[in-house]
């Protein structure tokens, strides 16, 4: 395989987005947006009202009614994608047929099918083009085709799906993450993400001092003496009663340690009634030992 074949092989990686899912509540203000655009429209251009209400879907949701061969323009604000709109075929024929029909007229008569019904209509779709990027772009826009890529209609996109029904036809919007936000607004955005932050705080407990908190713990502890090295030979000869002498001395304390092998202190051997005994004992820094407690065992 060529190194020409294996570089078309490799698909380049969706781009790097922040996951978004907007709810219903955020759908319902995007459609009402768009109605409000397309009531203005009506009132400029139409005698009547034309325009339905208007669904807006996640993108994730609606794309199966996507058709890949359909025309496309994307909407862009700062080299950054806002929007694409599809446009159906012949799309400039629908707004005439609507605006002379709606005006009273025949779509058979001269003026709704010559040149003076065109620019009308060629009027009227730029009149409503202007509107609907003055609604989703802020500024500086530029156009061009373009389809959008897949993975906008992918859960957790952010983006939106928007079919406008529009003069007997249905233009198809999708709406990009940053255009959603931009079109809720700022305030709307904020406010929200500072209630959810409220929200999610863990419930202030009272913490209660360490030593409360550990005090019924258990933990094991052993007593030594100094160790002591036997030849194996005379290990092999030992016999029950047979007596040991230890390197400890008498007035050496005992260690008491973790079971871990960590020294918790010293103590001596004693005896507490009919039990055997250790009274602790603390080393100082000068090597001297201080009692502190007896503990029967």
């Amino acid at each position: 395989m060529s190194e020409g074949a294996e570089k078309k092989q490799i698909a380049r990686p969706d781009p790097l987005q922040k996951m978004r899912w907007w709810s219903a509540q955020h759908l319902d203000l995007i459609s009402g947006r768009f109605d409000a655009l397309n009531a203005a429209w009506d009132k400029d251009w139409l005698a009547s009202g034309e325009s339905k209400a208007t669904r807006t879907l996640l993108a994730s949701e609606g794309s199966a009614g996507i058709k890949e061969s359909a025309s496309w323009r994307v909407f862009y604000q700062s080299d950054t994608p806002f929007f694409w709109l599809q446009l159906p075929t012949k799309h400039l024929d629908h707004v005439q047929e609507t605006l002379f029909t709606n005006a009273g007229s025949t779509t058979g008569g001269s003026r709704s099918k010559g040149n003076v019904g065109k620019s009308v209509a060629s009027s009227a779709w730029e009149d409503y083009l202007l509107k609907l990027t003055e609604l989703l772009v802020p500024a500086n826009t530029d156009m061009k085709i373009d389809a959008p890529a897949q993975y906008l209609y992918k859960a957790w996109s952010g983006a939106v799906q928007v079919p406008l029904q529009w003069c007997g036809m249905t233009l198809m919007l999708l709406l990009s993450q940053a255009c959603v936000e931009q079109l809720l607004g700022k305030d709307l955005l904020n406010a929200e993400a500072e209630k959810r932050s409220m929200s999610h705080k863990p419930p202030r407990s009272r913490l209660a001092p360490l030593m409360q908190a550990v005090q019924h713990k258990k933990v094991r502890i052993r007593v030594e003496l100094s160790p002591c090295e036997i030849e194996i030979g005379n290990l092999q000869q030992m016999q029950v009663g047979d007596v040991i002498p230890l390197p400890h001395g008498l007035e050496q304390a005992l260690q008491v340690k973790f079971a871990n092998g960590g020294i918790l202190c010293e103590a001596y051997l004693g005896v507490q009634g009919q039990k055997k005994a250790i009274e602790l004992m603390m080393a100082t820094p000068q090597n001297k030992t201080v009692e502190s407690k007896s503990v029967a065992y």
